[in-house]
């Protein structure tokens, strides 16, 4: 048997598929600042290996140094948001 659909039905259902979207993007907003000053929070920590290996954590994930005669190899380049500071901790720890 079929259901006839009246105003009432289609206003009703477009009302509940409105709210429902905006309290996802509402949500949303809300989530993602936090999880990104998490992040940002995070200090850039730096550990000793060897004489010429170095490993900083801190900064979007691990990241390796390893010194050598030609220059410095970067291994995991980190996040690009914290690209910056983890370069200048890199800078002042390996000389």
């Amino acid at each position: 048997m079929l259901r006839m659909m009246t105003r009432r039905t289609v206003l009703q259902a477009s009302l509940g598929a409105a709210g429902a979207c905006a309290s996802a993007g509402t949500l949303g907003a809300l989530i993602a600042p936090v999880a990104y000053a998490k992040s940002v929070a995070t200090p850039i920590e730096s550990t000793k290996l060897a004489d010429d290996l170095f490993l900083f954590r801190g900064a979007g994930g691990n990241v390796v140094a390893a010194q050598g005669d030609e220059g410095l190899l970067l291994i995991d380049g980190g996040s690009r948001e914290r690209s910056g500071e983890l370069l200048k901790r890199i800078s002042a720890q390996t000389g």
